[in-house]
């Protein structure tokens, strides 16, 4: 496990399955999870935000640039889409704010985009990729389709039935 001010993130969605715990109880732990994880497979410096007495799920930091994030399973209620929404709301910088959701057709308001999860899992966020020095080795294992520790990728992963 991985802590971060007072929030701890698995290192393995798995593990809770494993420990006897339902992911599907504790989804918005479990998506929380995934994309911390997979901000920091990205690269990003990874952070809970914190404003008044809000909090933002994920303030991620790359190449000098920030994207905030607000994970949840759904947003198509009134008082989770307040509060998902609301966390950025005394946040006055010109930085990406995102609310990632599972809702199939997103919301978003005032500059502040709403993106389903897994169209995100599968295309990245939107700060631009050559804002990172190229990693030779890293871009060779990528091509090649292997990662550390030996595991090879398949490749499609998730995407069936997504269109």
């Amino acid at each position: 496990m991985l802590r971060f001010d007072e929030k701890y993130y698995l290192v393995d969605p798995g593990l809770r399955q494993a420990a006897g715990m339902d992911n599907a109880s504790a989804i918005d732990r479990t998506l929380e999870d995934i994309v911390h994880l997979e901000l920091r497979r990205r690269g990003y410096t990874v952070t809970v935000g914190k404003v008044g007495d809000k909090e933002v799920d994920f303030v991620a930091t790359r190449a000098g640039r920030t994207h905030y994030f607000q994970v949840t399973y759904l947003c198509a209620e009134g008082p989770t889409r307040e509060r998902e929404f609301g966390a950025f709301g005394a946040i006055h910088d010109n930085y990406p704010k995102t609310v990632l959701s599972l809702d199939e057709f997103p919301y978003s308001r005032n500059g502040i985009q709403g993106q389903n999860i897994i169209d995100w899992l599968l295309g990245g966020v939107t700060l631009p990729r050559q804002a990172m020095p190229a990693n030779p080795a890293r871009t060779a294992a990528d091509a090649a389709g292997t990662f550390p520790g030996g595991f090879v990728g398949t490749g499609d992963c998730g995407a069936a039935g997504r269109g």
